[in-house]
């Protein structure tokens, strides 16, 4: 939990008063542990087991096994910590305790060390049941505290700059984040993507811009893109597809290995659960992803598209350049380049010109064929 400097002295102050009540309430009070008169110093000492428990519950089994949904793991180390805790306190006092019970008589030496085993994890499981519930109060809390954060940031406005080439003097811009569709990284800057079909750049990194608006906002899909809840139109295991409203038309964007797993729980949990688009409604390329032999045939067809879409533009832009189809697409140069070359490969389009100078064009043979087959 992310707690402010005020938050963190308060929870200090917190545990130190706990912790002086606990050690007061040991010392003065047997009812609450096994007596050991004539070391009175082992009173206190079986306190700091119980406290022990009670911040192992709090620092560490809440956080990594109850909030991770490993509620299996977290029910056997509590009740192996309180177990191994009421263990120690019997052997810390057994001395004194043997004492006292032959001098008594009754009950037996053996059936107050059962009656101990017993008693003592009960107490040490209230204790961790009361920490238990601060800690999920506390997460509760700092839950719905994120969630209206979030909700508030959805109707603020970011400052970024316009990516129009004609705007020489490069204006700072505010935005509305409700109308971010999905953003990317290119070098060290955020380019932003709204759904007027405009863009946008923010001079910080993606990771940066992704944990200023958290993860009831947006999730990361891969290590170049994240998306926003409110215009995910649909999800599968291996895609993400977005909205844009202006061109009525359906984005998409693969899903990598490396984000998989916490990309899938948090659109299970904030996007709308729809159908996949149906075939031909999807426009944009959409990068290749990896995915089991059922999925091949959508893959190809989504490769197919690609290249069709990549002919189309080169055909309208002659002497275009790979970054202008970069731009147009909203991929990145590697998926360009890999287009590029399977049609260059099979004789569809050739490089004119020089480097600086030359572009992209249609094969003068293909363009004969296409005139023969019409």
């Amino acid at each position: 939990m992310n707690d402010n400097p005020k938050q963190k002295i308060i929870k200090v102050i917190l545990f130190v008063l706990f912790t002086a009540l606990v050690l007061y309430g040991f010392t003065y009070y047997s009812i609450l542990r096994p007596s050991a008169c004539g070391a009175l110093y082992k009173e206190p000492i079986t306190a700091v087991f119980v406290i022990s428990i009670c911040f192992l519950n709090y620092f560490v089994l809440f956080p990594f096994f109850y909030k991770k949904r490993k509620f299996l793991l977290y029910i056997v180390f509590t009740f192996v910590s309180a177990l191994t805790t009421a263990i120690a306190e019997e052997i810390l006092v057994y001395p004194q305790i043997s004492k006292i019970i032959l001098q008594i008589g009754n009950p037996t030496l053996q059936e107050y060390i059962i009656l101990l085993t017993i008693l003592l994890p009960i107490r040490n499981l209230c204790f961790v049941g009361l920490f238990f519930l601060i800690s999920l109060l506390e997460d509760t809390i700092q839950e719905n505290m994120e969630i209206n954060d979030s909700m508030k940031r959805i109707n603020n406005l970011i400052i970024a700059k316009s990516s129009n080439n004609k705007n020489k003097n490069n204006e700072m811009i505010t935005i509305s984040i409700s109308d971010i569709v999905y953003c990317q990284q290119e070098e060290n800057y955020t380019h932003i993507f709204t759904s007027d079909g405009k863009k946008y750049i923010r001079n910080c990194s993606l990771s940066t811009f992704a944990k200023q608006l958290g993860s009831q906002l947006v999730v990361r899909i891969s290590r170049n893109a994240i998306v926003f809840y409110n215009h995910v139109n649909s999800f599968n295991d291996y895609s993400v597809y977005v909205e844009l409203s202006t061109i009525k038309g359906i984005v998409g964007f693969p899903i990598t290995d490396a984000y998989k797993d916490n990309a899938l729980n948090l659109l299970k949990e904030h996007a709308p659960l729809q159908q996949e688009p149906e075939p031909g409604q999807a426009q944009g390329m959409v990068e290749s992803v990896k995915s089991p032999a059922e999925n091949v045939v959508s893959l190809q067809e989504k490769e197919e598209q690609n290249l069709q879409q990549a002919l189309e533009f080169i055909k309208s832009h002659p002497d275009c350049k790979g970054n202008d189809i970069k731009k147009h697409f909203h991929v990145s140069l590697s998926t360009v380049n890999r287009i590029l070359k399977q049609l260059k490969d099979e004789g569809l389009i050739e490089y004119t010109g020089s480097k600086k100078t030359g572009g992209y064009r249609i094969c003068q043979k293909s363009t004969a064929q296409d005139q023969t087959s019409d």
